[in-house]
């Protein structure tokens, strides 16, 4: 389920697609737009996407059934663009398990939100723990370089080296923090 980066999201344009009424809560409408934006897709994307993992649609299920999960009161309707083979698994996984297909849907996509947000607070995590990493190896190689330069000169190639192991290693850090060098 991790690694959302490495899954592309292909919307194929030979399919039909037909205008489909969801009855949603506006949180699930910020997921919805979220997603997209996340997975660098459309909404039609990410409904596929959601209907991709079996252990999603599962859970979803299992949790409407033993009931777990109602829609509230403050629900919207929200009309999405996804292809027609979508549209009727959604209709036949509601129908099978006798739930509601915009109850589902909502769950579905909610579900998948919260573990993709999750993914990107332990890479965040991770990346900060490796930036802190770094910053340590560039204090003490700076300090080292110092005490190099001290010995043998400006002049010497082992210094001039030292120099260009330090901009490798910021580099580093400005990839971690996501700035691009011009």
């Amino acid at each position: 389920m991790k690694n959302f980066e490495n899954y592309n999201v292909e919307i194929s344009k030979k399919k039909k697609s037909v205008r489909t009424t969801f009855t949603i809560s506006q949180n699930t409408i910020v997921d919805i737009n979220w997603l997209s934006k996340e997975l660098k897709t459309t909404a039609k994307g990410v409904i596929e996407l959601t209907l991709g993992f079996q252990n999603i649609i599962n859970y979803a299920v299992g949790q409407i059934k033993r009931g777990k999960f109602t829609q509230g009161s403050n629900l919207e309707k929200k009309v999405f663009a996804i292809e027609e083979e979508t549209r009727s698994k959604l209709n036949i996984i509601a129908k099978d398990n006798g739930i509601s297909r915009d109850c589902f849907i909502e769950l579905a996509l909610s579900f998948l939100a919260n573990i993709l947000r999750e993914d990107r607070k332990e890479k965040t995590e991770n990346e900060k723990k490796a930036r802190e990493i770094i910053w340590g190896i560039v204090r003490q190689a700076e300090k080292a370089e110092k005490e190099i330069t001290e010995l043998l000169g400006e002049d010497h190639p082992a210094c001039e080296d030292f120099g260009y192991g330090i901009t490798n290693m910021l580099n580093s850090i400005m990839l971690l923090e996501g700035i691009k060098e011009d």
